[in-house]
């Protein structure tokens, strides 16, 4: 069990991520402070939220000096490593976390992840309607409006998560394993965030990077050279043609 009684969490970005990953800290007994760089009245409206539920929250202050020592920094995906809080952490030995790192920790069930530069949210909500009709229980959460750490906290105990991942998701993850881990495509994109396609592409790939015996990887049969290497062992891979 991932212990965060009293312990001090930095959530930086209060977007729809931000504010459930801070509720969801809350929960768990941590002493909260919320950082965001904007002041937006959307952002304001967020930041009463959730000082109303306990958190301290600080807007518009990009350079702002962080004196206080907090156990964890967790990050909204949308936030570039460049990020002075984000160096602030490094130098300082604080762990960093994404949101759906932090959620994965207390996710219950089974996960399916899909992630791929085109068709993600098609594909995640093809899958629940299959569950749907077949009688299986399922929800849908991560990079579609309803951040993994709001399934944590909604749904309680659920059979199957259906999570679609972005890249920038997957840059900060380090426990995160989906028994069944689906990449649908690679092309071009965000290359205003990555250097090149190449760190493009080992963000996507990390989604197999945990996953052990009885999990399975699945992709396009064009893609099975580039994922051997990526795909342990023991994963069973599955492919589609295309």
């Amino acid at each position: 069990m991932f212990d965060l009684f009293r312990k001090k969490g930095l959530v930086l970005g209060l977007g729809l991520s931000g504010e459930a990953a801070a509720e969801l800290l809350l929960r768990e007994s941590a002493v909260v402070t919320v950082i965001d760089d904007g002041k937006s009245r959307e952002l304001v409206e967020r930041a009463g939220r959730i000082r109303a539920k306990g958190a301290t929250v600080i807007l518009g202050e990009r350079e702002r000096r962080i004196t206080e020592r907090f156990d964890l920094l967790v990050l909204s995906p949308g936030i570039p490593s460049t990020h002075p809080i984000i160096r602030w952490a490094g130098e300082n030995g604080i762990p960093v976390l994404g949101e759906v790192e932090l959620a994965y920790r207390f996710l219950q069930g089974r996960l399916i992840a899909v992630t791929g530069t085109n068709g993600k949210t098609t594909t995640v909500n093809l899958l629940a309607e299959i569950f749907r009709q077949s009688g299986l229980p399922a929800v849908m959460g991560g990079n579609i409006g309803y951040p993994l750490s709001r399934v944590v906290l909604d749904r309680g105990d659920h059979p199957v998560v259906m999570a679609e991942i972005s890249s920038f998701q997957l840059e900060r993850i380090e426990s995160f394993r989906p028994q069944v881990a689906v990449l649908l495509n690679i092309t071009p994109d965000h290359l205003d965030r990555y250097p090149g396609m190449t760190n493009y592409r080992e963000a996507k790939l990390r989604i197999f990077r945990n996953q052990g015996k009885g999990d399975r990887a699945m992709m396009p049969e064009r893609l099975l050279s580039l994922l051997e290497t990526a795909v342990p062992q023991s994963v069973e891979k599955v492919t589609w043609g295309g």
